[in-house]
């Protein structure tokens, strides 16, 4: 019930007076007012137990139909076109996201994280283990969605469909071997073995999440706060 209060406010009164973005960059720093003061609105109703940190296929999430099916207060701070490296950046080296960071750990809430798609999408695999490994060690105890099977032959003509296909693998290595149990496979039940791609119904685009993946989520709520 608290929850559900604490998203109607944020959704229908809170965000509509905050900015989603002020300048004209990527910075993550750009976006965090609505962080913030979601942050804060959320300690009025206890405090949030679960945080979701990535990019669109988590800001995609940050509807009220969605949010509000969480049990336990949940804040979305997800930002559309957001790299791992970006979360390290952000999380360590402004003001607003080293106060976030340690609200985050001091509260005793749960991150979940989706983040690394856009560095497939960027071709900038190298640095992924290592990012992704910087943000666990920030939130030991939080969990990460792996990235779904996308509809590779979308991008035929910009990309080699088996090199994306391969750059996602590694995305998903190394989420698993940094997070191991502490994951959630949104790819293996949800691959298509003839084709390689998602199954119908599985994704609204190419590459993001439809309501199906969104309720699978949901449904690990008891875990992700063990």
């Amino acid at each position: 019930m608290l929850n559900k209060i604490f998203q109607n406010l944020y959704f229908f009164g809170l965000k509509g007076w905050i900015k989603r973005k002020v300048g004209s960059g990527m910075s993550l720093h750009d976006y965090s007012s609505r962080m913030v003061w979601q942050w804060r609105l959320a300690k009025l109703f206890g405090g949030a137990k679960i945080v979701m940190i990535g990019d669109s296929n988590m800001e995609g999430f940050a509807l009220f139909r969605f949010m509000r099916r969480w049990k336990s207060v949940a804040v979305n701070i997800g930002i559309g076109g957001t790299t791992a490296d970006g979360w390290v950046d952000f999380l360590t080296q402004t003001d607003r996201g080293n106060w976030l960071r340690r609200e985050i750990l001091i509260s005793g809430a749960k991150v979940l994280f989706n983040v690394g798609g856009n560095n497939v999408l960027q071709r900038s695999v190298g640095r992924l283990p290592a990012n992704l490994k910087t943000l666990y060690s920030m939130f030991p105890s939080s969990w990460a969605c792996l990235a779904p099977p996308i509809h590779l032959s979308f991008f035929a003509s910009v990309i080699d469909p088996r090199i994306l296909g391969d750059d996602i693998k590694k995305l998903n290595d190394a989420i698993r071997e940094t997070w191991k149990s502490r994951t959630i496979d949104l790819y293996a039940p949800f691959i298509n073995p003839v084709t390689g791609e998602a199954f119908a119904g599985i994704l609204r685009d190419p590459i993001h999440f439809s309501d199906v993946t969104m309720a699978v989520i949901i449904e690990w709520e008891s875990r992700i706060l063990q």
